[in-house]
């Protein structure tokens, strides 16, 4: 099996495939990461992930704008108990005169 360099301790490790140092704990960038790197990265873009703090800033604010006018929206169509019961006061008088 073949074995490699610590870049820290200049210690010979055997297992080629771990990633930090048994020894100093040292990250070692094993060559499997180095060949998955570049395919991870296209697919957390691709799905969504890869978004930088402008992006999530955006997609806040366009969601906090939604439930606001939901909000409004609800206060408006929905009335409380207190209107409703003005409402009927009022017709209850206008059926009176």
């Amino acid at each position: 099996m073949p074995s490699v360099q610590c870049p820290g301790c200049k210690a010979h490790i055997s297992v080629p495939d771990l990633i930090n140092c048994p020894r100093c704990q040292t990250f070692m960038d094993p060559p499997f990461l180095r060949q998955c790197a570049p395919a991870a990265a296209a697919a957390a873009r691709v799905s969504g992930y890869g978004l930088g703090a402008k992006e999530w800033l955006g997609l806040s604010v366009i969601g906090a704008a939604i439930a606001l006018v939901g909000l409004i929206l609800y206060r408006l169509g929905v009335h409380s108990e207190s209107q409703v019961h003005d409402r009927k006061v009022s017709a209850a008088l206008l059926a009176c005169l």
